[in-house]
């Protein structure tokens, strides 16, 4: 590890310890790398250690020349500062959240000549995601190429394996197209067709089928993690609520509205009264400026998994919902 300039160590003896944003900067002034800690001192010290951790650190610390910090009042803000940063100036460091444009989507088909399900870049009629990555969603798109017709019943699902996909007819894939719909719109429904699917599993494995036992072993887990992403923001999403966080002074206000931070502000309690002026102010403000804000589904991701993350693990008592919409 090179000797730290005096420029660099005069800003590590200065770092707070506080939550924020730093930035390290290179020969030019570009920013090498975007990060973000609930003690800025702690983390950024660490990568100036005489042997890091992190490969990373090793290959990048002696290409800073420089280190911009911003503190926030709350690790959530820093956090969410951080996305929108690497976002915007795509760091070379950098490796998550830069790539929203690549996130695809799991789309039905409509036409019986095609396979039942495709692979696209935006949303179509009826899409589902953002993914970021996409060789799930082609494993399972393989297998449920196999698979068919699928048929939903009051029993629940019933289909057939074929060593080779074949071309529909108009009603059978029609037929596919509603239950594949129902699949990937609910969560009840996609553990329904799992349970099918491990039963004809068990019966595989009974006839020494084993080749076909892993493909439906292999289904069965590609569709349960498909379903488990689509449903993760179902509690919530369509909701507005209040998140109060403890914070110097009182606490940190964040009014959340379809998984977006519409407003922040500080306020000295989590009372009703200090909750319903700190909405009033938010609505005064978008309607002051046209309306809400609203993003690309694409983009929203990262900044919704933040979101998630943060008030699965909140205190019950400071997530308020105010209601569906305000």
């Amino acid at each position: 590890m090179q000797k730290i300039s005096d420029h660099i160590g005069e800003i590590l003896e200065r770092l707070p310890e506080a939550p924020g944003v730093y930035e390290f900067l290179g020969e030019q002034g570009e920013v090498l790398y975007v990060g973000k800690s609930k003690c800025l001192r702690r983390r950024v010290h660490s990568y100036f250690a005489p042997n890091p951790a992190w490969e990373k650190a090793k290959r990048m610390v002696p290409r800073i020349r420089d280190i911009r910090i911003t503190v926030t009042a709350t690790h959530l803000e820093a956090m969410l500062l951080e996305c929108e940063k690497i976002k915007r100036i795509l760091p070379y460091y950098n490796t998550m959240m830069k790539h929203d444009r690549s996130y695809v989507y799991l789309t039905l088909e409509t036409d019986a000549r095609r396979k039942p399900l495709k692979i696209t870049a935006g949303r179509e009629e009826l899409s589902f995601g953002p993914f970021r990555r996409k060789r799930r969603l082609e494993e399972t798109m393989d297998a449920l190429r196999n698979l068919y017709p699928i048929v939903r019943s009051e029993n629940g699902y019933a289909f057939e394996y074929h060593i080779f996909p074949a071309e529909l007819s108009k009603e059978s894939f029609a037929e596919n197209r509603r239950a594949l719909e129902a699949i990937f719109s609910s969560g009840k429904e996609t553990a329904l067709f799992c349970s099918a699917l491990r039963l004809l599993m068990s019966e595989a494995v009974e006839r020494e089928q084993y080749e076909r036992a892993l493909k439906y072993r292999d289904l069965t887990e590609n569709l349960r993690q498909v379903s488990k992403q689509l449903a993760r923001y179902q509690s919530w999403m369509g909701e507005t609520l209040i998140y109060g966080v403890p914070a110097q002074g009182g606490y940190r206000l964040f009014l959340i509205q379809e998984g977006q931070v519409a407003g922040i502000e500080t306020a000295p309690d989590f009372s009703a009264q200090t909750r319903s002026a700190f909405v009033n102010r938010v609505l005064l403000e978008q309607k002051q400026q046209g309306g809400a804000c609203r993003q690309d589904d694409k983009e929203l991701l990262d900044y919704r998994d933040i979101l998630w993350t943060e008030l699965s693990g909140a205190d019950p008592e400071l997530v308020v919902y105010t209601g569906k919409e305000l």
